[in-house]
């Protein structure tokens, strides 16, 4: 099934001001908790760090909001907050609302979760975020999205093939553009895929067929609610798995002329619902030559993808510009 999320809605929706907070990195050729042959695949497949730390994820969150509120001026900030992480039992849930109390500007800001998985929950929390702008049309929403493995054991899939990084990263989606940014053109996801876990020996390579149909028909869905041609898409971001199967994932998508830009986030390895908007902050400080970039990135895991297709923007910042005025 898959629904259309935002449609070019007008006036149009902005991403801007990104924070991001990462672990400590630390060699996967020297990490101890890797087999020989875990380390092996691993660097096969490209990776060659993995962020971790010893804080909670709210530590992290908090480096990474700081970051992003450092620019935005009074009068400006969000009027809701939305957090996406990778499971919300109740001392995380607890620890961000302790965070979030030390931030006097946030702390009386309603306050949305988000557990769905880790790889798809920061795509869910931008389409919240473009909805509740309906009822701040004039302000803006803060999106968080925060990942921290617990365990080194659960750090490695059974498939030894990649690794999940500590890390944390924020951004403001709002109606008016603070600086530079993207634009939200269009946005889709695709839910309820049957996949059996662990995948039986009969049907290998199932599952990945499966999930590469769902992403086509996510990207396609998006490409539809952005009004885009495969053409018109320059850069292709994704959040899952390995740097072999994101190659796989671009190929689905059939978009011919987009650049795969999984060297925008190398140091999170796998699965990290946040690491597209650390590559768009980096696609930011990367011109185009030529016409704007418009990249399509692709959230997910499993079972529910979320797409986006977005516009790079540049804008003086609001400082600039005449103050909007908050009762």
């Amino acid at each position: 099934m898959t629904v259309t999320l935002h449609d070019r809605s007008h006036p149009p929706v902005h991403l801007t001001s990104f924070g991001h907070a990462l672990g400590e990195a630390v060699d996967i050729a020297a990490a101890p908790w890797f087999t020989d042959d875990e380390r092996e695949k691993l660097l096969a497949q490209g990776l060659r760090t993995i962020r971790r730390t010893r804080e909670p994820v709210w530590s992290l969150a908090a480096t990474a909001i700081e970051e992003t509120m450092r620019t935005v001026p009074e009068g400006h900030g969000p009027q809701a907050i939305v957090i996406a992480g990778g499971r919300f039992d109740w001392d995380i849930s607890q620890g961000f609302e302790g965070m979030l109390m030390e931030y006097p500007r946030l702390a009386p800001l309603p306050l949305f979760g988000i557990s769905l998985n880790a790889c798809a929950g920061a795509g869910n929390a931008m389409t919240i975020a473009s909805a509740l702008l309906n009822t701040f049309p004039g302000g803006s929403v803060l999106v968080v999205t925060a990942d921290l493995v617990h365990t080194d054991e659960d750090r490695v899939h059974r498939n030894g093939r990649a690794v999940s990084s500590d890390a944390a990263a924020s951004c403001l989606v709002s109606r008016e553009p603070l600086g530079d940014g993207y634009r939200l053109l269009g946005c889709a996801q695709t839910n309820r895929l049957d996949l059996s876990l662990p995948e039986p020996p009969e049907r290998k390579g199932f599952r990945l067929r499966e999930q590469l149909r769902a992403i086509t028909a996510t990207a396609d869905a998006a490409r539809e609610a952005a009004g885009a041609e495969a053409d018109d898409i320059t850069d292709f971001l994704g959040n899952n798995l390995a740097p072999s199967v994101m190659e796989l994932q671009h190929k689905a998508c059939e978009i011919p002329k987009a650049r795969l830009r999984s060297e925008f986030a190398p140091e999170l390895g796998h699965c990290f619902s946040g690491d597209i908007f650390l590559a768009l902050r980096r696609l930011l400080a990367d011109p185009p030559e030529d016409a704007p970039a418009r990249p399509l990135a692709i959230w997910g895991s499993y079972t529910s993808w979320t797409g986006a297709v977005l516009e790079r923007v540049a804008q003086p910042p609001v400082s600039l510009r005449q103050p909007r005025k908050v009762s």
